[in-house]
């Protein structure tokens, strides 16, 4: 059986993951049209683009892998469900993901909410087109650990 790792631990993975996945969306020149844009950003537009792209990777990383690897703990699982519910419902309200959003503002500041809701930069940089089987996975952990909290709440 996996052995359980701290909180600690874990973000820490988490932000090297994020890192990699950064510099490698930055190294990467398959996606010609996304670098064009990005050739026409300033330095501060350049720090803010790749910024929001790290947290994006960090979260999604931290999303996906906190129920298999981090202690039980019902408080860290209850911060859990209520940021999944908070990246659900702002999805819904937004029809995108408001990181995305960001990100897209950058590449182009006439970008409209909602206009092109397929085109996700930071997946395509990493080689990763497949949007909606993200969201079916991430939704599938995010009820797996809600029914894991629930048990153990419903234990106390």
């Amino acid at each position: 059986m996996l052995n359980k790792f701290s909180l600690t631990t874990v973000v820490l993975l988490c932000i090297f993951l994020g890192l990699l996945l950064t510099i490698y969306s930055y190294l990467n020149n398959d996606e010609q049209m996304i670098k064009k844009q990005e050739s026409t950003l300033n330095p501060g537009q350049i720090v803010k683009l790749y910024m929001n792209r790290f947290i994006h990777y960090f979260i999604l990383i931290i999303m996906i892998i906190y129920p298999f690897l981090v202690k039980y703990t019902l408080t860290y699982d209850i911060f859990y469900i209520v940021f999944g519910l908070f990246g659900i419902i702002h999805r819904c309200i937004l029809s995108e993901c408001a990181l995305s959003i960001m990100e897209k503002r950058i590449l182009d500041p006439y970008y409209k909410i909602g206009s092109n809701i397929s085109y996700e930069p930071y997946q395509q940089l990493v080689g990763f087109y497949y949007r909606e089987y993200t969201i079916y996975f991430s939704s599938i952990l995010f009820i797996f650990v809600s029914f894991r909290v629930l048990r153990r709440f419903i234990n106390i």
